[in-house]
């Protein structure tokens, strides 16, 4: 599984955001914790790597620096790629702290949040000083990086506003005008909208010039199962796709109508003979016509 598709993972999350946190609920333990196990399984390996890269970039008269970038550019981009879930899971985490709904997986999202971070601040400290990176590859990353941290700001600007984001986030300025975008005088229709032009905008700036080669696809597709069954099933449908936000309040407004409708007594207000009346049956008549 190529990191690509955790940022449209985290995009469908994003946008069934507002649900997720109108009815929120404990994260299942076994979930939070083979998150923990597998991310910190995939930090390691960059870390390996990126320490493997830098001694051979760092010897003197290094002939093979040219291939050790094209080795390193999986491992970074995959590093710029993922942080995206990372800061959006610890983001609704700490929402689930502060209302004391779970206080579990605060403290193990955000270690993982620390852990990634530190991954980052490698990748760019190698970008800035190690030797021989091509110019092409330079201006390439270094763009990757600018629209990632645009989009992360984005998206979490667009979170209900009594989640605190600004620990994860890269810049308040962002946030601030993505809230005042988000919560204007816009239906629901324009939001979905937006959000759809916004994802639509970071594949074409970015998909076309990505690494296809993923450098840990195992880790990636089960760090995103266990993303995945952190959410009650209700959010799914039948073939295991995300419902979509309008289904969903569909499905709300109807429970509600069910329930008052338990409610009320099943006894006839009043005789049968008078609801299959002929009188009433010219009266429906007349109705329709």
């Amino acid at each position: 599984m190529h990191a690509l598709w955790l940022i449209e993972l985290t995009a469908a999350m994003a946008i069934q955001g507002p649900i997720w946190n109108r009815k929120p609920t404990a994260l299942p333990n076994r979930m939070i914790k083979d998150y923990w196990t597998y991310s910190r399984q995939r930090i390691n390996q960059w870390h390996e790597q990126l320490h493997r890269i830098k001694e051979h970039l760092d010897r003197p008269g290094a002939i093979r620096r040219a291939a050790l970038w094209a080795e390193a550019q999986p491992v970074i981009e995959e590093i710029l790629l993922s942080e995206m879930l990372t800061r959006y899971l610890a983001s609704h985490t700490s929402f689930l702290e502060r209302t004391q709904l779970d206080e579990d997986a605060h403290p193990i999202a955000r270690n993982i949040f620390v852990s990634h971070s530190e991954a980052r601040n490698r990748c760019l400290h190698l970008m800035l000083y190690a030797p021989g990176l091509p110019v092409e590859l330079s201006v390439h990353l270094n763009r990757l990086r600018f629209l990632l941290e645009r989009w992360v700001d984005q998206i979490l600007g667009c979170m209900p506003i009594d989640i605190d984001v600004l620990p994860y986030c890269f810049s308040e300025e962002q946030i601030e005008e993505a809230r005042k975008s988000q919560f204007g005088d816009t239906n629901e229709i324009s939001k979905r909208l937006w959000w759809s032009l916004l994802l639509a905008g970071l594949r074409g700036n970015i998909s076309g010039q990505l690494d296809r080669r993923p450098n840990s696809p195992r880790l990636n597709a089960l760090i995103a199962q266990q993303v995945l069954g952190m959410f009650h099933f209700e959010y799914f449908d039948d073939f295991g796709l995300l419902k979509s936000v309008r289904i969903q309040a569909i499905e709300a407004t109807t429970s509600d109508t069910d329930a008052q409708r338990n409610d009320d007594s099943f006894e006839l207000q009043a005789p049968l003979n008078t609801l299959l009346s002929k009188k009433r049956e010219i009266h429906w008549v007349n109705r329709l016509a």
